[in-house]
């Protein structure tokens, strides 16, 4: 596009609009990228590196064996001391339960705690409290565990109106939970979790006990690894629902092309930590053959190709070696570049 005899800068003439920034780094077009600041943890989102596309299903290389190795124990690990060698504690406060619509009669839900369904997790008995918060009301209510599978509490009501009192019972390995009211409560209730697992070191995550050579880990039963890229911000999602968010740090060629103009050996730096579970990080690489092509006149494209991800695993108990690759299937063409 011309303008006064002389070529136009569609770069800057886009981003001097927010809208504008916004559907340029929506469609990842330019090679020069966008970014702003986000009120996230993260820091800035950018989309300089959409040239490559590392989102993909990873598995392991035979795809039948666990993506996580090489695990060994720290000392003690990040957990809470319980006085057995064996067993920590992990406390987890204010997790997302969900919302219980109107008219409510029975709460029922399941606590997602970390790792459940893997041998040696569960819930510590004595350490549940269920919150609930009204919608439109605000009011508020509590059920703690008794630390025999059973629940109570009430939840309250606006003045002059009594609390609502229940009871009912949770399951510790299962984090399965139901509590029937004594009325009817008419508001949406937003549920949060507070509550302790327990990781019994001792028991194997398929069960059984463990030894030495065989050290317990949560990798034992990541057989997937769902990785979403979205300029430099990445979701992991494992085939147990656990999510790790984090960032995509650099992305070079050999050459030290980060513009994606260049094919080659491509390989990108990442972090991530787990979203309920901060202390659950991943840490390492990603790496692929970059390949260049312009079928398009004026637009060139960008292919990722036998992409991998390793690096390292960690968890409070201690670390592992951490490798999956997609299949060229699940590939990507990204524009790069736009000249006129």
């Amino acid at each position: 596009m011309k303008e006064n005899g002389s070529m136009k800068n569609p770069v800057k003439s886009l981003c001097a609009g927010a809208l504008f920034v916004a559907a340029l780094c929506a469609v990842g077009v330019f090679s020069t990228g966008c970014e702003w600041e986000s009120s996230g943890s993260e820091g800035s989102w950018s989309d300089s590196m959409s040239w490559v596309n590392f989102s993909g299903l990873y598995r392991s290389g035979s795809g039948s064996r666990p993506l996580v190795s090489n695990f060994s124990l720290t000392s003690g690990g990040t957990g809470d001391d319980t006085g057995d060698e064996n067993i920590l504690e992990y406390g987890i406060t204010g997790q997302a339960g969900g919302t219980q619509s109107r008219p409510i009669t029975v709460l029922t839900g399941v606590i997602p705690f970390m790792n459940s369904g893997v041998g040696g997790w569960s819930i510590k008995p004595g350490s549940v409290s269920i919150n609930l918060e009204a919608v439109d009301s605000g009011s508020q209510g509590q059920f703690d565990d008794n630390a025999g599978g059973g629940l109570s509490g009430s939840f309250a009501q606006v003045p002059p109106s009594p609390p609502i009192n229940g009871g009912g019972t949770i399951d510790y390995d299962t984090g399965a939970w139901r509590v029937n009211l004594d009325a009817v409560y008419i508001d949406d209730a937003v549920i949060t979790y507070s509550y302790v697992v327990l990781q019994d070191l001792s028991v194997a995550p398929g069960g059984g006990t463990t030894t030495d050579e065989d050290p317990p880990t949560s990798g034992d039963w990541v057989y997937t690894l769902q990785v979403v890229q979205t300029g430099n911000r990445l979701s992991f999602t494992d085939n147990r629902g656990f999510t790790w968010e984090g960032v995509l740090s650099s992305v070079t060629t050999p050459a030290g092309d980060d513009s994606g103009a260049s094919p080659g050996d491509v390989v990108g730096t990442f972090d991530v930590k787990g979203v309920t579970d901060s202390r659950y990080k991943i840490t390492g690489t990603f790496s692929g053959s970059y390949l260049v092509f312009a079928p398009d006149e004026g637009v060139t494209y960008g292919q990722l190709t036998s992409r991998r991800a390793q690096g390292i695993w960690m968890e409070p108990t201690g670390n592992g070696d951490l490798y999956g690759e997609t299949s060229d299937a699940e590939q990507a063409a990204v524009a790069t570049t736009t000249t006129e």
